[in-house]
């Protein structure tokens, strides 16, 4: 896959240092199988990788697999402080910073995200102490990862803010009916899309779905309709639907291993059945806020 065709795409490394999914049955790769993964991203022109200090191993692994592949440095890499991280000077922040960066072993990053929105509450402070990171050199842009449409409408509203993640996908229109989208082009803000496949429940067999998320059911059938109707698989539409219907978004895929990379860059640079946006819009209009977010469901 070209890089031209690929440079949206965001290599998701919470697998790498986790169990990460409720349809994750391998558990995290090893070093090894992480160095493969991100080498085959890199491969297929994905430049942007995104991490957590929350999740595991991750920053550790990736700064260790950006070595060893010699992308330290030339990859952008987006992070998010800890969500029990103090944040309460400009000193506690620098500290949270600066082990990123040390764990990532680079000496600077692209975004650093606040992992928990409840922080855009004290973004006068807090969004002044990180664009002082932004003057010394160590990050590009500052932003936040957010849950809520109305979350992600109020950080478009702060200063300084440079880039909101948030998840969408064929069954999530929340961020799209609200006009995030629109709204976040009109003041410049970067979007970075997550939970394209809804942790791995988007491509679950029926059957296989566990009881507590019993009320998917229906929808994973309405979408198995749609993918016979397109003659496109859950991943192709799922894929094909948010690049298609958010052009200015980046958008995040995660993998546990090298071959799921290669299969999911195959399937963004696939082209999608005129219309497409159309009927999944008109097939999801109906689904509930508890399926929609993880830290709702109940397993």
């Amino acid at each position: 896959m070209a890089e031209a065709e690929s440079g949206r795409l965001v290599l998701g490394t919470a697998q790498l240092g986790m169990r990460y999914g409720v349809a994750n049955v391998s558990g995290h790769p090893d070093r090894a199988a992480a160095r493969a993964i991100v080498e085959a991203a890199w491969e297929m022109g994905v430049r942007c990788l995104d991490t957590a200090q929350a999740y595991g191993e991750s920053e550790a692994v990736l700064g260790g697999v950006l070595a060893a592949s010699g992308l330290a440095g030339r990859a952008r890499v987006v992070t998010k402080t800890h969500p029990a991280a103090d944040l309460s000077s400009a000193e506690a922040v620098s500290a949270c910073v600066r082990g990123s960066l040390e764990r990532l072993g680079v000496p600077r990053v692209y975004g650093v995200l606040l992992h928990r929105e409840e922080c855009l509450a004290d973004w006068d402070s807090i969004g002044a102490w990180l664009r002082r990171e932004i003057e010394a050199g160590t990050v590009e842009r500052v932003g936040v990862s957010v849950y809520s449409a109305e979350e992600a409408l109020r950080a478009l509203s702060l200063p300084g803010l440079g880039l909101v993640q948030l998840p969408t996908n064929a069954l999530d229109r929340r961020f799209e009916q609200a006009g995030v989208f629109e709204l976040a082009a009109e003041r410049g803000v970067e979007i970075h899309i997550r939970s394209i496949f809804l942790q791995g429940l988007l491509l679950m067999p029926v059957e296989r779905v566990p009881a507590g998320l019993a009320g998917a059911a229906p929808f994973l059938r309405r979408l198995d309709g749609l993918c016979a109707e397109t003659g496109l698989s859950r991943a192709a539409l799922a894929l094909a639907y948010v690049r298609e219907a958010f052009p200015l978004a980046a958008v995040l895929f995660g993998a546990e291993t090298e071959a799921q990379v290669r299969e999911n860059g195959k399937l963004w640079s696939a082209a999608a059945p005129a219309g497409l946006v159309d009927i999944v819009r008109a097939a999801f209009q109906d689904v509930p806020t508890t399926l929609l977010n993880p830290s709702l469901w109940k397993l």
